[in-house]
């Protein structure tokens, strides 16, 4: 047991009517503990931070005093010096009020401080406090002096990015978007992450899906790295930039650049610059993109499902229609698991699968307005599929040709009338066009 588990158990004796809590001691093995922790700092009326040699720089211990701060005001915010001066504290914690441990007067101020938070008052006057708070000091002047003053440091913690990643992508395969961006900022401004690290790649890929007006820019930060997150990061750019209706000459593509990609990043970037090509008219460039992505069978990697539309598309437009027929599948069906980590599939499931619908189907429905704000990034980039779709007659005669295997097929009228529907459905949901850098 700590300092601050000796102090919890004395504040219930002294005060019955608080409910102290640990962050380190007081959530259960396998709990979720990042959404109870950042709970149970919500509900915090006062926030107590202890202090030692070992815990002093540590950015987990700054999140959660800033985040206490937030919550209750910096009056509100006390720290609690072991074997540490004032001093030694710097920049944010040197702002709180400082209490000795070993301070009898210390920490009965301490204690006036957590009454006076109370929403109605344990003791009616400071006197009839610190007479209880004499009773029970010497019950914790004991206890600390029982505990050990001479100990070998805790084991290293985890690293803020391991921490958070252990919710992160159960968030993220939730649908929690709008939480797990909080989560993220909030480690973003209390300096708890790189600004080219997993958790800004993570960012700022969610950035991208959920069509946040600083996705670019992130984007082409990342892009600086020279492994799997800076590739990760330049395709997430192209994808946004084709939302843009950019044309490649702007964005300055080289095709050399696809050789420093992962092959299921590849695959992707592949399909995506093939229809890029055709939008410009460029149907060779196209036909030599479409080859390229063909040489990867579709296995179930997550990576099938995150190229399958512009795969599907480019196979419509050179007349391989089983193939089209398989990646269409895809996005209809939706994967048959979670995926822990890039690409987030799990949360365009449904958006994906209403564009894939509207273009062979008259059931097709629109998704939730909210589910559609939430992931406007993903709707764009639909958006600039559906635009290609309806107006290259190729594409529009494979659709009505898979169509005729269905119940009740669409002809090509009806479905350039539904991916126009589709397109007003995204717009509307969206509230505006992307940024493009």
């Amino acid at each position: 047991m700590g300092v601050a588990a000796v102090l919890r158990d004395w504040l219930k004796d002294l005060l019955p009517v608080t409910s102290p809590f640990v962050s380190f001691e007081d959530i259960d093995q396998g709990e979720a503990w990042l959404p109870r922790l950042l709970a149970e700092l919500e509900k915090s009326d006062v926030g107590i931070v202890c202090l030692t040699k070992e815990n002093l720089q540590s950015s987990w211990l700054l999140f959660e005093a800033g985040a206490l701060a937030k919550r209750v005001g910096s009056a509100r915010v006390c720290t609690l010096l072991d074997d540490v001066t004032k001093a030694e504290l710097s920049t944010p914690l040197s702002a709180f009020q400082a209490a000795q441990l070993t301070s009898k007067d210390d920490l009965h101020r301490l204690v006036r401080t957590i009454h006076k938070a109370l929403p109605t008052p344990h003791f009616d006057s400071d006197t009839a406090l610190k007479r209880a708070f004499e009773v029970w000091w010497p019950s914790l002047d004991e206890a600390l002096s029982n505990l050990p003053r001479h100990v070998s440091p805790d084991p290293v913690s985890p690293s803020t990015e391991e921490l958070l990643l252990t919710f992160i992508y159960p968030a993220i395969n939730s649908g929690e978007v709008d939480s797990v961006f909080d989560w993220l900022v909030e480690a973003r401004n209390k300096r708890l992450m790189e600004a080219t690290g997993k958790l800004a790649s993570i960012e700022a890929c969610l950035a991208r899906v959920a069509g946040k007006s600083r996705a670019p820019s992130s984007l082409k930060l990342q892009q600086v790295r020279p492994d799997d997150i800076g590739a990760v990061a330049r395709v997430e750019w192209w994808l946004h930039q084709f939302a843009c209706f950019k044309r490649l000459d702007e964005i300055h593509f080289e095709k050399s650049q696809l050789d420093t990609l992962s092959r299921p990043l590849k695959y992707t970037a592949s399909a995506l610059i093939g229809l890029w090509h055709l939008r410009e008219e460029k149907i060779e460039e196209a036909r030599e993109q479409y080859r390229d992505c063909m040489d990867a069978a579709i296995v179930g990697d997550p990576h099938d499902y995150y190229r399958a539309i512009p795969t599907a598309l480019l196979c419509f437009q050179f007349g391989d229609l089983d193939n089209a027929r398989k990646f269409f599948e895809l996005s209809r069906n939706g994967p048959d698991r979670e995926n822990s980590g890039y690409p987030f599939i799990g949360l365009t499931t449904e958006f994906d699968k209403y564009f894939v619908l509207s273009c062979v189907s008259k059931t097709a429905s629109p998704v939730q307005r909210d589910y559609m704000r939430q992931r406007r990034g993903q709707g764009w980039l639909l958006y600039a599929y559906a635009d290609i779709a309806w107006r290259k007659p190729t594409i529009l005669q494979g659709l009505v040709d898979i169509g005729q295997t269905l119940k009740n097929p669409l002809d090509a009228n009806a479905i350039v009338g539904r991916l126009k529907s589709f397109q007003q459905a995204t717009s509307a949901a969206s509230g505006g066009r992307p940024i493009s850098d």
